[in-house]
């Protein structure tokens, strides 16, 4: 699968979800800050700089959603767990992702939970795992950065994770570096459309 075009649409909060085709299926993207949930997005869209990759996390502070071939929108959500974030604005950001989770909906969603291989599930992982859950998403565990780990480390970290998480629950693992994985996050994207 080779995305042929990508265009904004909008940058979502609670009174703007007007306006999105529901019946466009949905593939959401969630991830704790510094996870690499921009780049990979950016590997998935085959673009550089589709979601902005940065030193600083916690720069996403809407819902952004992204027109991917005319047929399906790809949807950045603010990455949550930021330390460095005030008592407020992380505040909001949960409310935020909460409100979207909860709150509105789509005729086919996929959502892509990217942790980091190397430290796994955290506390704030498996909240935003627990929601989606609850409102019976569609849920795929990408455990990004498998490029920076040992055979060894990434075969005893696959194993937790697994053991982790609902037996519904697909988990991958993915270098939005090296692209592994690319393609069998594609196969389950394309079974949403």
């Amino acid at each position: 699968m080779k995305i042929q075009s990508a265009e904004f649409i909008k940058g979502v909060i609670q009174d703007r979800y007007q306006g999105i085709d529901t019946t466009l299926p949905q593939v959401v993207f969630y991830g704790r800050s510094n996870a690499g949930k921009s780049s990979t997005i950016n590997a998935v869209a085959g673009r550089k700089a589709l979601a902005r990759t940065s030193h600083t996390p916690g720069r996403t502070r809407e819902i952004n959603f992204f027109l991917m071939d005319h047929a399906w929108y790809l949807v950045d959500m603010p990455g949550y767990g930021y330390a460095r974030l005030s008592h407020k604005e992380r505040a909001t950001l949960q409310y935020l992702i909460k409100w979207f989770i909860t709150e509105t909906h789509a005729d086919a969603r996929l959502s892509v939970l990217i942790i980091d291989s190397k430290i796994g599930l955290t506390e704030s992982d498996r909240e935003i795992l627990d929601l989606l859950m609850s409102q019976n998403e569609r849920v795929i565990i990408l455990m990004n950065k498998i490029d920076r780990l040992k055979q060894s480390e990434l075969a005893h970290s696959i194993k937790r994770v697994a053991q982790d998480v609902p037996p519904l629950v697909t988990v991958i693992p993915f270098s939005a570096k090296t692209k592994k994985g690319l393609e069998i996050l594609f196969a389950k994207i394309t079974e949403t459309e």
